[in-house]
């Protein structure tokens, strides 16, 4: 539960639209990112990199995009070594694809500490 001077600030920053960051140290934590290619998702797996998050996982329906963002959030964090980044292939239009990333993370993470579901999805026509 957040505390009494987090409420504070969070209720000053609604009232004045000021935008705070949480300053915390995400050391020895786990973070899943879905939608990381651009837009805040990127820039949310940025920040937890240079919060010293020790695994952040790439969530993501094309890897290739993913390796490039991966390559690009260590180029502008200087967080490679301190970071492990990997990604991994999850198609939130696919059920199998789902659940394969659910069985991934579910035999391969030892602990989730955060699942950030940034993903959008297209309006299609049928």
């Amino acid at each position: 539960m957040a505390s009494f001077s987090e409420i504070g600030k969070m209720l000053v920053s609604q009232a004045f639209w000021k935008t705070s960051l949480p300053d915390m140290d995400l050391e020895e934590k786990t973070i899943v990112v879905t939608g990381e290619n651009t837009g805040l998702g990127l820039e949310c797996v940025k920040y937890r990199a240079r919060k010293n998050a020790s695994q952040i996982i790439l969530a993501c329906r094309n890897t290739k995009k993913g390796q490039a963002e991966k390559d690009a959030v260590f180029q502008d964090t200087a967080c490679k070594g301190r970071t492990n980044i990997e990604v991994w292939e999850l198609d939130l239009a696919d059920y199998q694809s789902i659940l394969a990333f659910g069985e991934r993370v579910r035999t391969q993470l030892p602990r989730l500490h955060a699942f950030i579901a940034n993903a959008g999805m297209e309006d299609q026509e049928f």
